[in-house]
């Protein structure tokens, strides 16, 4: 039994530096001068592995961009939009996207991860659907009768609030 359990050690270990090995490989794929952007919620990869020439991002302490060569980040996000400038070109957005929260991870590789719990295009937003849910969301602040009631009116004004500025 220790042989086999050995064995299946060996295998991992080797399955892992193999990995290890093609990483490079995969990261090399993309343009030395280029992110590779991936936005990723709990039920869909929205963008994998884009070639982005830079990507702002709403973190927590702050909004920062993501270019090439970014030293390795993990952030937390705050909602916002996360903008992907692509095709050479720094001063218009090719792609916006609202996300509600998550993570940024920038690595090594000049490759920048995005997990969030929700996002969504910026072009798929009814802004007067935003402003009668912002206009409920703050309805709902003002009666609130308990601290968990309080705290999800909030939540929900601050995301509505959030969403309102990006289409603005």
């Amino acid at each position: 039994e220790r042989e086999m359990v050995l064995q299946v050690l060996v295998r991992r270990c080797a399955m892992s530096m193999a990995r290890a090995e093609a990483a490079p490989a995969a990261a090399a794929a993309v343009a030395a001068n280029k992110v590779a952007f991936s936005l990723f919620t709990p039920h869909a990869a929205i963008k994998r592995r884009v070639e982005a020439d830079l990507v702002v991002v709403p973190g927590a302490a702050g909004v920062f961009g993501v270019a090439p060569q970014h030293v390795p980040t993990i952030a937390e996000l705050q909602p916002g939009v996360v903008a992907v400038y692509e095709n050479g070109d720094v001063n218009t957005p090719a792609n916006k996207y609202f996300v509600s929260g998550g993570f940024c991870t920038v690595k090594e590789d000049s490759s920048c991860d995005i997990s969030a719990i929700e996002a969504v295009s910026l072009a798929d937003f009814d802004h007067d659907a935003v402003r009668k849910a912002l206009a409920t969301a703050k309805e709902n602040l003002a009666s609130a009768q308990s601290d968990e009631d309080r705290a999800k009116a909030q939540v929900a004004v601050d995301v509505y609030e959030a969403i309102e500025t990006a289409l603005a």
